[in-house]
């Protein structure tokens, strides 16, 4: 057996080197690795105010609440994996002697307290509260340390911890301990603490140590600069020289102690450069510096006997570095000034360079701007030239009513008595005829007119139906069938008529161009208009064609590219550049079968004012063959 402990319950707990065994009422549970316990080893044995069992192994820490087992190691915040001793304090935190340090457990969360934050050494082999103090025995002595101040380290809030420790030299017969078994400390009911040693029983009682009130005299005896000495003033507030480039700055100090001088301990502060005070391995008493920047310094130390009573008035060395020529205000300035120098200059340069460019882009704009305005105007007389037999059939017809309706007013007045109503009738021809043949002048002129283009509200259907009218012939050489499916109530766009107007009969052409070489499948062509949302209307040419060919879409709309032997390679790019001129978008896609769908949307624009005998909102559906 190597620990005993007894729970509230009256069941007999007994750590062994094969687990963890509980007695009770004649029965024996056993809690072994297979249960959840780090390792089999059970050295140390507590029962803390809710019942439940603290065992501690050579592999960690497990808490035993009925048969459910919680462990810690390392790798959860033990100090260290081999637990001596199991402590709990008046506050109900759990306290843990481990190979490894102190480990305070509060909430299920382990904090570990190690020897770089203050304890005298690793291994902590008891632990006794006695007055709001933790007594631990570490190996190298009996220590007394606030248990205040252990939680604030524990929690994060303070750094360190001061420790008062007693050796020998204070009456204990040995430093050692044997850890064959637990526990090895206790507290009797006077209050006393009972230590095991390797020599032997210590006692101590809390209440009457004896406490050195002696502060120790603090002096800094050497301070150096890159190993050569510097000679230090006779008045304090005096400040010594640091030569400029010094690398290596070395303060040594010491303090007397007429008592235990080993156990003096050091804080430090260089103020200018250290944000709060240094504690200070006792076994050093010198510190260096590395690279200090130019400027004022004071370097202070105080001290502390062995029972941490500090002379906080301790010494001072004041002292200055030097600047290089390099760390000197005007130097600084002076680079300063440089540098804004060469940035004024670059930036200067980076304008000058932008602006080049700025003025280079919009020449080549304005460029591309008129080559696209000659391009369209171009396209717009090419087209023309194709339309021309349409357009003189369009105005030959109108003329010739003319003609004969002059020549029947004339034979009506003649008669005796003359024909008025027949004469109004003819009348009513001609002005008719004459109208149309005006109209059919007009958008000619529009066509080779260069003037820069107005918008108006424009009605789709009504420009798709006039294109058509002067599309005849192509349709008529291309022997296709033209089917109209034009929406009711289509609202206005806001454009320029005539070049809406060229973009659909670019399509259309295009569709006739596409239909004329097929053979076997109907030739059919299908002028569709809708309104896609609430903003936008939407103009398709949809043909049963040979379709964009090898390319696909990727070319499509690249000036110059062109399908057709006899083709510009400029009807769609230009088409696509009045398209977006008008806020809109133009594409192309291949239907499922044959052939292809061209379209394009632009916004719309006001609302259509509501015409009396109207058309319906149902889709106008026609033929035209040939």
């Amino acid at each position: 057996m190597l620990a005993v402990a007894e729970d509230s319950l009256e069941r007999v707990w007994v750590g062994t080197n094969q687990g963890l065994f509980r007695l009770a009422q004649g029965r024996v549970r056993a809690f072994t690795t297979s249960d959840g316990f780090p390792n089999g080893y059970v050295r140390a044995l507590a029962m803390d105010r809710h019942g439940a069992v603290w065992a501690g192994t050579n592999g960690g820490l497990a808490r035993v609440v009925g048969d459910s087992v919680k462990s810690w190691g390392p790798a959860d915040g033990l100090a260290g994996p081999m637990v001596f001793t199991i402590r709990e304090a008046q506050d109900g935190s759990i306290w843990i002697g481990t190979a490894g340090g102190l480990t305070r457990v509060r909430h299920g969360k382990p904090a570990p307290i190690r020897a770089e934050q203050g304890l005298p050494g690793e291994m902590v082999m008891a632990i006794e509260e006695a007055d709001g103090d933790l007594w631990l025995d570490t190996g190298s002595g009996i220590s007394r340390v606030a248990l205040a101040e252990l939680n604030a380290v524990a929690d994060g809030r303070e750094p360190r911890i001061r420790a008062m420790t007693f050796g020998t030299r204070d009456g204990l017969p040995a430093t050692e301990v044997v850890a064959a078994a637990q526990p090895l400390s206790a507290r009797t009911p006077d209050g006393r603490l009972w230590f095991s040693t390797a020599g032997g029983l210590a006692v101590v009682d809390p209440r009457n140590v004896p406490r050195n009130t002696i502060v120790p005299s603090v002096h800094v005896e050497e301070v150096s600069a890159d190993g050569v000495r510097l000679t230090r003033s006779s008045t304090p507030a005096t400040s010594v020289r640091v030569p400029a480039r010094t690398r290596r700055l070395t303060v040594r100090y010491t303090a007397t102690s007429l008592l235990l001088p080993d156990r003096v301990r050091f804080r430090y502060q260089l103020v200018g450069y250290d944000h709060s005070w240094v504690e200070a391995p006792s076994a050093e008493r010198l510190v260096s510096y590395t690279n200090l920047r130019p400027g004022p310094y004071t370097f202070r130390i105080i001290a502390a006997n062995d029972a941490g009573v500090w002379n906080m008035d301790g010494a001072a060395f004041r002292f200055a570095v030097a600047p290089a020529f390099y760390q000197t205000i005007w130097f600084a300035v002076s680079c300063a000034g440089a540098l804004l120098a060469v940035f004024f200059g670059i930036h200067h340069v980076r304008v000058r360079q932008l602006e080049r460019r700025a003025e280079e882009r919009k020449r080549a704009d304005e460029a591309l701007a008129t080559l696209r305005a000659e391009l369209a105007h171009a396209t717009r007389v090419s087209s023309l030239v194709t339309l021309t037999a349409s357009i003189a059939h369009e105005v030959s017809q109108p003329l010739s009513g003319v003609i004969t309706n002059v020549s029947t007013v004339h034979r009506m007045l003649s008669n005796e008595p003359p024909n008025v109503d027949g004469a109004r009738a003819a009348v009513r021809r001609l002005t008719r005829d004459s109208t149309r043949a005006s109209d059919a002048m007009a958008r000619l002129r529009a066509l080779f007119s260069r003037k820069p283009p107005a918008e108006e509200p424009v009605d789709l259907n009504d420009a798709t139906r006039e294109v058509i009218g002067l599309s005849r012939s192509d349709l008529r050489r291309a022997r296709a069938s033209l089917d109209l499916a034009l929406a009711g109530d289509l609202p206005l766009v806001m454009g320029e008529r005539v070049q809406l107007q060229q973009v659909i009969s670019n399509l259309l052409r295009n569709a006739c161009d596409a239909v004329q070489d097929v053979s076997g499948r109907p030739r059919e062509i299908v002028i569709r208009t809708s309104l896609d949302g609430d903003d936008r209307v939407v103009l398709s040419v949809r043909d049963t064609g040979v379709g964009f060919g090898p390319n696909g879409t990727t070319k499509l709309f690249d000036a110059f590219y062109t399908t057709k032997d006899d083709g510009m390679g400029i009807g769609l790019s230009v088409c696509r550049s009045i398209i977006e001129n008008h806020r809109g978008r133009l594409w192309g896609i291949e239907n499922e079968g044959h052939g292809v769908t061209f379209a394009f949307s632009i916004p719309r624009g006001p609302v259509r004012a509501p015409t009396p005998n109207g058309p319906s909102p149902a889709s106008v559906a026609g033929a035209i063959g040939g």
